[in-house]
């Protein structure tokens, strides 16, 4: 194969003459009359001889030849690890789900991007495959007997991209029976997680880059003795500690939500990576396992201590009303306030989503607060659109992003909400926390992908 490649680059000079030529006979024998009139558009695209055929198209060999073939899977993939510094597992893996995207493109017609929508990472090697614009071209003629388009502003109707989202992964599910659901990630996290396994280069004594990788323990201690063990894990500078976690709870066949990793004592951001924390060989990470239920303590206003049991997915609700049962309070509920980390707590609250951990401590206290006040805030959409919200200063942003969200026929997840600082808002923090007052102006981005 390499020779009969090596041959053919040697007679290059004499193709490129033959296509110019070839070119030229076919503009000669078109008249313009045949080009306007004709049913369809009539497109010129250089010819060229194939290199593959459709089977042979995806085989990928990166192995260095003297002049490699500029058509197939090989180029494409060594375009996407030179441009977005993949290695070559994650680039394959990204290409097996390219062939599912272009699969399903030719199977439902879809040429002009109007029911499929890539995810982020097929996305990004799509672009990659339309860069080389002729080849491009070729190809899809080969694999699909038509050129598929692209839209690149096919995001900007939010509720037809959210239904293609939809299209494509049904129609994956419906013809391959499975797919890598770890590369068909249409959250705004996956862009940022798509540094994920980047090689971080350093020069060596010889001024050489190599690739850097360190790996640590995860010391898992959890309350189940055939679970303990200690767990070496393999990471690059930039892996989300997010992605560690998530495999390690696939092992043990357990929901991430359950385990709590900590480090120093402090619960780690799953959006943390090694280099944030600051990961050394061999650091230990602690991880404890969580159960469905949880033990909140109460503290009343004349400092009695009370502890109570409630499933961590329950509305903290019940625990107030067991809580004023055995404390005895009755009289002038209506102006008890619960309090967590200072942020007053809304009966339909959750433990989960309240991040609460085993013995939290919520305080009750009476008289009104500021954090009752009602405020006027607004949110300003890229494109101008301002809506108005009238919200207490005690309620969590995560439940205002829901229902904007809802309004545009979107998850919250599909935004970025930036704060008065200029920051991007933790969704967890009350309007009270981040210090919002009557008339603030939160800005609202959508993460924008073609499709």
């Amino acid at each position: 194969m390499v020779k009969t490649r090596t041959a053919k680059r040697k007679s290059s000079s004499s193709k490129l003459n033959a296509n110019v030529a070839s070119a030229k006979r076919t503009l000669r024998d078109v008249s313009d009359d045949e080009a306007v009139g004709s049913d369809r558009p009539l497109i010129l695209v250089p010819p060229r001889e194939d290199d593959f055929n459709m089977k042979t198209w995806w085989m990928v060999d990166l192995a260095p030849v003297e002049e490699a073939s500029p058509q197939g899977a090989s180029a494409l993939v060594k375009r996407c690890m030179r441009m977005h510094g993949w290695d070559e597992a994650k680039a394959r893996k990204v290409l097996a789900s390219y062939r599912q995207f272009i699969i399903l493109k030719k199977n439902l017609q879809d040429w002009n991007a109007e029911i499929l929508s890539p995810c982020y990472l097929v996305d990004q090697m799509w672009h990659c495959h339309i860069l080389d614009v002729v080849n491009y071209c070729h190809d899809m003629m080969l694999l699909c007997g038509h050129v598929v388009g692209h839209n690149p502003d096919g995001a900007l109707d939010y509720a037809a991209k959210q239904e293609r989202d939809d299209t494509t992964r049904a129609s994956l599910q419906d013809h391959f029976g499975s797919y890598d659901k770890e590369v068909w990630d249409y959250s705004p996290d996956a862009a940022s997680a798509d540094a994920n396994g980047v090689a971080i280069q350093l020069d060596n004594a010889a001024n050489e880059e190599e690739e850097l990788v360190i790996s640590f323990m995860i010391k898992i201690r959890i309350n189940l003795p055939r679970w303990e063990q200690t767990l070496l894990e393999e990471v690059s500078k930039t892996t989300r500690m997010g992605d560690v976690f998530d495999r390690y709870a696939a092992r043990k066949e357990v929901s991430p939500d359950r385990l709590i990793f900590t480090r120093n004592g402090e619960i780690i951001d799953a959006n943390q990576t090694v280099a944030d924390l600051g990961l050394d060989v061999n650091d230990l990470i602690d991880c404890v396992y969580d159960p469905e239920t949880i033990n909140i303590r109460f503290q009343s206003y004349d400092d009695r201590e009370f502890t109570i049991n409630i499933r961590r997915t329950d509305m903290v609700r019940r625990a107030f009303d067991e809580f004023l049962s055995r404390s005895g309070i009755s009289e002038h509920i209506d102006m008890l306030r619960f309090e967590f980390n200072g942020d007053e707590v809304h009966p339909d609250s959750t433990p989960e989503n309240l991040r609460m951990t085993d013995n939290d401590l919520i305080r009750c206290s009476f008289g009104a607060n500021e954090a009752n006040e009602a405020i006027v805030i607004f949110i300003k959409h890229q494109c101008g659109e301002v809506t108005r919200f009238r919200v207490r200063r005690s309620v969590r942003m995560m439940s205002i992003f829901r229902v904007y969200a809802r309004r545009k026929g979107m998850c919250a997840q599909s935004f970025r909400f930036i704060g008065t600082n200029g920051e991007v808002i933790d969704p967890a923090l009350t309007l009270a926390r981040l210090g919002l007052a009557d008339g603030d102006r939160i800005d609202c981005y959508l993460d924008q992908r073609g499709c």
